[in-house]
């Protein structure tokens, strides 16, 4: 996995903007990554038919990657999906993006949401938004 990204030393509320792009990140689906994901869902690893739950486990480690350090006491609020088509194959490399979708102060608690994409070779795969309150 190679990762790219432009966050600060640590990251607190103040630290992101709108639109802000937060790093790249890059994944191949292989051999290993399957039998973690089996391990998970308890699914065949080297099935001939994966799952577009890959997708989802690839934003999320992505996310995870590109948004450290984080302050202690952070709440995932939420994710929608937008899935485009197909599911990964055996092999293939995947590239994540993730940016800064909206950033906005209700009732006293900092909210931000995440955008992530991933494509892989020209296809759009999977655009996927994280909704988190964050801690400072």
């Amino acid at each position: 996995m190679g990762l790219q990204s432009d966050v600060p030393d640590i990251w607190n509320y103040s630290a992101f903007v709108e639109g802000q792009l937060l790093g790249s990140t890059e994944f191949r689906i292989d051999e290993n990554r399957l039998r973690l994901w089996s391990g998970i869902f308890d699914w065949p690893a080297m099935s001939e038919r994966l799952s577009v739950s890959l997708l989802v486990s690839a934003m999320m480690e992505a996310y995870l990657h590109v948004a450290q350090p984080r302050p202690p006491g952070n709440i995932h609020a939420g994710q929608k999906l937008w899935l485009h088509g197909r599911a990964p194959h055996l092999g293939e490399a995947l590239t994540v993006t993730t940016r800064v979708a909206g950033k906005e102060e209700r009732k006293g608690r900092k909210w931000l949401a995440f955008e992530s994409n991933i494509t892989s070779g020209g296809d759009w795969l999977l655009k996927g938004e994280i909704l988190t309150i964050w801690a400072e």
